[in-house]
């Protein structure tokens, strides 16, 4: 009684309960497809590539008056050369020069500069590396001017 009993529990066990597995018998195996030969392999770039520049201090729209100093701080990284070998430069929106200074070890680049009587209206950070490469990021500031004389 046992024997008939662990036979029909080892054919349940082995081919399920009479329902067969399905099998799909035109599925064929086709070989993955050629690589993308527009998608380079992982890491860095092959060709070199500009640095990328984040500006930290003043944000977009800060109201600034003339004659305050304001805080300039930003951060560049670049995946192709050193930081110390970078060059920032900081500038006023009609390009005029405010500094040129080198990033810290950790890409800082920081400096102060007095609003001018006439207002300012944005402000540039520009990256730049040894092979000339360069990237910039701006902030717009609002003018907020004392007022003036009252007329009658």
């Amino acid at each position: 009684m046992r024997r008939p009993l662990l036979a029909g529990c080892l054919a349940i066990a082995l081919f399920g309960c009479g329902v067969p597995f399905p099998v799909e018998e035109d599925v064929t195996l086709l070989p993955p497809p050629p690589p993308d030969a527009t998608v380079g392999p992982p890491g860095p770039a092959l060709t070199p590539q500009a640095p990328d520049a984040f500006i930290l201090s003043p944000l977009d729209g800060t109201v600034v008056a003339p004659g305050v100093s304001l805080l300039l701080r930003g951060v560049l990284s670049d995946d192709d050369d050193a930081l110390d070998s970078l060059t920032a430069r900081w500038e006023l929106d009609d390009g005029e020069v405010i500094e040129v200074i080198t990033p810290t070890a950790d890409g800082l680049v920081e400096t102060s500069f007095t609003i001018p009587p006439e207002g300012l209206e944005g402000l540039r950070l520009v990256a730049v590396d040894p092979g000339g490469l360069s990237k910039s990021v701006s902030v717009s500031l609002v003018a907020n001017s004392p007022p003036g004389a009252i007329e009658a």
